[in-house]
């Protein structure tokens, strides 16, 4: 709730003592989750480096899980960080393995957050035209779910 509130240290305070219980309890999926929103917060305060070393992190302990579907929201993220970082390859990478998943499991929400990614990689290679589409396309698909 904080972190979709736009705050963005009141929301790394609260998931960095997450992380702390999490680490000391062993409860590996709370870890990889809150790396996972401690990356995405990275990304929001522009901190690429630390949203891609945390992202990495918790798709690496997702994958040990494999649980598929929690896989979206740190390839989203890594996508983004990777964009700002220059290496659009890894973030080409990241997202179609991301939109493979959310087309298999219909997850709209972060279908819109994977094609706001395509949307800023997008812009980075100075492609407005595919940009505007995706990010119409986000659009729609937010609009869709309410």
């Amino acid at each position: 709730m904080t972190l979709d509130l736009g705050n963005y240290d009141g929301a790394r305070r609260f998931l960095e003592e997450s992380l702390r219980l999490s680490r000391e309890n062993g409860d590996v999926m709370g870890i990889a989750s809150a790396l996972n929103h401690l990356g995405q917060v990275a990304n929001c305060l522009g901190d690429y480096a630390a949203a891609h070393a945390r992202s990495e992190e918790s798709l690496a302990i997702k994958r040990e899980v494999g649980d598929t579907i929690t896989w979206m929201g740190p390839l989203v993220n890594l996508a983004l960080a990777s964009t700002r970082l220059g290496d659009r390859g890894t973030a080409s990478a990241r997202l179609i393995e991301c939109l493979e998943l959310v087309w298999d499991s219909g997850e709209r929400r972060l279908g819109a957050r994977a094609l706001e990614a395509c949307a800023m990689l997008a812009v980075s290679i100075e492609d407005d035209e595919s940009a505007a589409r995706f990010f119409g396309a986000a659009g729609s698909l937010r609009e869709a779910i309410g």
